[in-house]
């Protein structure tokens, strides 16, 4: 998935514009001038994978090219070289309309959270010194959440909440059981050993349990499927047990 501004869009069309409607011009280099809407124009098609009209634009990449190849910046652009340019502009035209009809854009629906965070810094969720406190595999699935929060996917951002709140949980069990550890790793099993040991205290013990029988186990079954607002909520809930556990007296953050 690619992540680019609406801007790239609208600036492409006035671009685009420009360029066509181009005259004779002194200084062809000056910011926003002529070999700039170049450059961006061929990029923006470049980075959104418009190929067919990438190679319809090879004129004007040859155009570029030997703007790039002019040392004197006073050099003027003349009428028979704009004329040269609207021509090769509307020979790219139908082609890019065309292709552009098969390029989709997805707009996500607002969230309760805040939209970047989901998708770029799901710690502002968590809370920071949280998310900093977990394991680097529980922040790799705390960020795939919100990614799965933010485009709908809520029973995989479900799953990735579960990963990542067991893989610190199994962390913390690390941090306290040095000896005898169990074999078998179960959210159950590691719950019951810290509270056989007396590391934990009632709010999160109780909290373990509620989760483990409210989410996490039901999480795991087939027919269970989250809507995006079970999802936030799951997210909200999950938080608050992260922080239950990487507050905990014993808890230490991976070097």
């Amino acid at each position: 998935m690619q992540r680019n501004s609406l801007y790239d869009f609208v600036f492409f069309g006035t671009a685009f514009r420009y360029l066509s409607d181009l005259q004779p011009n002194p200084d062809f280099r000056s910011e926003g001038g002529p070999l700039s809407n170049i450059h961006f124009v061929l990029d923006f098609l470049e980075n959104n994978n418009m190929q067919v009209s990438r190679n319809a634009a090879q004129n004007l990449y040859a155009v570029f090219e030997e703007l790039e190849g002019r040392e004197d910046d006073d050099v003027s652009l003349d009428e028979a070289f704009c004329g040269n340019l609207r021509r090769i502009l509307q020979e790219i035209r139908m082609t890019v309309l065309a292709e552009a009809q098969e390029v989709r854009a997805f707009f996500p629906n607002e969230k309760r959270y805040n939209t970047e965070f989901l998708f770029s810094d799901i710690g502002q969720i968590v809370g920071k010194d949280t998310y900093d406190a977990l394991p680097e595999n529980a922040r790799r699935d705390l960020d795939e959440a919100g990614k799965c929060i933010l485009l709908e996917r809520s029973t995989a951002a479900a799953f990735h909440l579960m990963r990542g709140a067991e893989r610190t949980l199994k962390h913390l069990y690390f941090c306290v059981i040095k000896r005898g550890r169990h074999d078998n790793l179960t959210w159950g099993s590691m719950t019951n050993h810290l509270d056989q040991r007396g590391a934990l205290n009632e709010a999160l013990k109780g909290t373990l349990d509620n989760f483990r029988r409210g989410f996490r186990n039901p999480t795991a079954h087939p027919d269970k499927f989250y809507s995006v607002d079970e999802a936030q909520d799951l997210m909200g809930t999950t938080s608050q047990l992260l922080a239950l556990i990487a507050s905990h007296p014993r808890y230490q953050q991976e070097e």
